[in-house]
């Protein structure tokens, strides 16, 4: 089976180790043995070339087929536009911005690291990953909803989704467990 290399690039900010840390032995490598991922770092001869999200200030360059470059937009259009020049020199485009337009676009979801275990006081770092994830018990579901949501609230998206989970909770009333992020 060939093991295809992925070169990642996204900002500065989100370390390496908090995203391979979410792999089997934090070695990068899919559950499917068929791709190992590079989170900002150099890779000889890189099969695919994807660059996620908004923030990326440094300049780089990657020697791929151009039809193996990818732009992961991980936020409406509310929040960031990119130019069509911009998305024109990748070779594919995953968005949650259903009105671009592409020549060969995926609609997903919004892409967004989210991490377990994550400990802001501890210098931004993730305590816990796949390995520790794989031997825990599952915690007593206690409710019959729950959810896991942001509270920003400085987009009218992010004002529906507030207003929406807070429909939820006057429906469900005690039933509901929210989990909130910044």
């Amino acid at each position: 089976m060939t093991l295809y290399k992925i070169k990642i690039s996204t900002h500065e900010g989100l370390d390496a180790r908090w995203v391979l840390n979410h792999t089997k032995g934090g070695k990068g490598i899919s559950k499917c043995g068929r791709y190992q991922f590079f989170l900002n770092e150099e890779v000889e001869n890189p099969d695919f070339w994807a660059v996620r999200g908004k923030g990326i200030t440094r300049r780089e360059t990657c020697n791929v087929a151009p039809q193996n470059t990818i732009l992961l937009l991980s936020e409406p259009r509310s929040i960031i536009n990119y130019p069509k020049s911009y998305r024109d020199q990748f070779g594919m485009l995953c968005s949650c911005q259903k009105e671009l337009k592409h020549k060969n676009i995926w609609f997903t979801p919004a892409i967004l690291p989210w991490f377990v275990g994550y400990n802001q006081r501890l210098k931004n770092t993730c305590t816990i990953g796949y390995d520790a994830l794989k031997t825990m018990d599952a915690p007593p579901k206690k409710k019959m909803i729950s959810v896991v949501t942001s509270n920003k609230a400085f987009t009218k998206g992010h004002q529906d989704r507030i207003k929406f989970v807070e429909q939820l909770k006057k429906h469900y009333g005690n039933q509901l467990d929210v989990f909130g992020t910044n």
